[in-house]
């Protein structure tokens, strides 16, 4: 915006009052643009506040006020709409029941979402990576679509608590998952995926792992739940984006010892990082090394992430 305010300064084929003019305008648009609204789905106890904190507040107390209720008339389902102060702008967050919490009032609940969720930029539909109960939301995801076809571009599925994927040896001093986490993490996303597609009846439905409890793979959920909202919107949802910093939960000693030791970081897939590195240090160690614009680009690529390390593990 910034840099569109200066072009419009530097124009010379216009005067400078109508120039004046114009920016105020825009200033006038972009704060009378309404907040990004976001649907969160999801069981209790799946994380949706958790993620809504680490995706928008950075560890800081999350702000509500004006809490609306939205319900199905003559039924006693409703869903809240919580208007979130983040630390860089407002937020609507429409937190929707869990069909699962009550399958007695399926159709009341289905009515609601119905209803509720074309409201929302983008729905993200929480779930826990572990659970592999998926057979009720696939009835869900299959009567949504046939009723409101559009909603299918709109929904991003999280995999929350990748941290207590199996066998459960997270990381804690490096706060990162396990090779054997990152290998049935893959796993979970293909077989989530493959379980989910016939139903929500998109090519690929976009499905992320992720921790919010840890701050795992934030960056890359928080750009998926982007690429979802509607293009003249997406802008609006960017500008509010604080994530929490992973590197808050690593261990600090771990942290400056590997730093330490730290040599060139390797920079193509193909790269052999050890033999660059004047000490040997482990995968792990590495990853706690790098600046967090580095491990960020680094774990959103996915292919590149397990390039680097099974490339680290035959040099190891």
């Amino acid at each position: 915006m910034n840099a569109f305010r200066d072009g419009i300064r530097q124009d010379s084929s216009i005067d400078a009052e109508s120039r004046e003019q114009v920016i105020r305008e825009v200033d006038r648009a972009y704060e009378h643009e309404p907040p990004p609204t976001l649907a969160f789905i999801g069981e209790a106890g799946v994380g949706k506040s958790t993620t809504v904190n680490s995706l928008f507040n950075a560890g800081q107390e999350v702000g509500h006020f004006r809490p609306t209720t939205l319900a199905v008339e003559g039924f006693e389902v409703y869903a809240t709409v919580d208007h979130i102060r983040g630390s860089r702008g407002d937020l609507r967050v429409i937190d929707m029941p869990g069909v699962g919490d009550d399958v007695a009032n399926y159709e009341s609940y289905l009515r609601l979402y119905l209803e509720t969720l074309p409201r929302a930029d983008a729905i993200l539909w929480v779930h826990p990576a572990p659970d592999r109960m998926v057979a009720f939301m696939q009835q869900v995801l299959h009567d949504l679509v046939r009723h409101a076809p559009d909603l299918r571009e709109r929904i991003v599925f999280g995999l929350n608590k990748a941290d207590e994927m199996g066998p459960g040896n997270w990381n804690p001093h490096s706060n990162t998952p396990s090779s054997d986490q990152v290998r049935n993490l893959e796993e979970r996303v293909k077989e989530f995926t493959r379980s989910i597609k016939p139903h929500v009846n998109t090519r690929k439905p976009a499905v992320v792992a992720y921790s919010a409890l840890r701050r795992y793979n934030l960056a890359t959920l928080f750009r998926t739940v982007m690429e979802a909202v509607p293009k003249p919107r997406r802008w609006v949802l960017e500008s509010r984006m604080d994530l929490a910093n992973f590197i808050d939960l690593v261990d600090r000693g771990l942290l400056h010892a590997a730093a330490s030791m730290r040599g060139p970081a390797p920079t193509a897939p193909g790269a052999a990082p050890v033999a660059a590195q004047p000490t040997r240090v482990t995968f792990d160690e590495y990853l706690d090394s790098l600046g967090e614009a580095e491990y960020r680009a680094l774990v959103a690529d996915r292919a590149r992430f397990k390039a680097v390390r099974d490339d680290w593990g035959k040099h190891a």
